[in-house]
């Protein structure tokens, strides 16, 4: 089996396209991941979703993702970052933004067991919630989630 895995699109229709063309190229037509942080900086977000929603794509949110529905604040993003959040808020249609909203913040190949995907790494501030076990309750160690593919590393945006 041999899957694709991708992160931080950031709205950039053509960088996804090529990304596309070589996964394929390599073989990897089992599946496709994206790690969040698929909107965001670059000018054609609702086409990145679209495409990726196309091609069969499971995705997690990022950080960019919440921020440009507005579930999350740009407070922690440098100025630029928050500049493109708010402009990317008013391309996307309501479609668009609920299909983000949507999006789980952590999710797994198979329901509950490893490997788990998400966009950021677990010891961040911000996965305390998408840590939580099934029935809310984060007693469930992410170690036991072991191995994790992660998007991002940074610690903030």
């Amino acid at each position: 089996m041999r899957i694709a895995i991708i992160s931080d699109v950031h709205a950039n229709l053509a960088a996804l396209e090529a990304m596309l063309r070589h996964a394929e190229a390599q073989g990897a037509t089992d599946g496709l991941w994206c790690l969040g942080d698929t909107v965001g900086y670059g000018p054609q977000p609702s086409e990145c979703i679209s495409r990726l929603r196309d091609a069969g794509a499971k995705l997690v949110a990022g950080n960019h993702d919440r921020a440009a529905t507005g579930k999350i604040g740009t407070e922690e993003f440098n100025p630029d970052a928050a500049k493109a959040a708010l402009w990317t808020r008013n391309q996307i249609a309501e479609d668009v933004a609920a299909y983000l909203d949507g999006l789980p913040e952590v999710t797994h190949a198979t329901p509950g067991k490893a490997p788990a995907f998400r966009h950021r790494k677990p010891s961040s501030p911000s996965c305390t919630a998408a840590c939580a076990g099934p029935s809310g309750s984060t007693s469930t160690p992410t170690r036991q989630l072991r191995p994790t593919w992660s998007g991002s590393r940074h610690p903030s945006a």
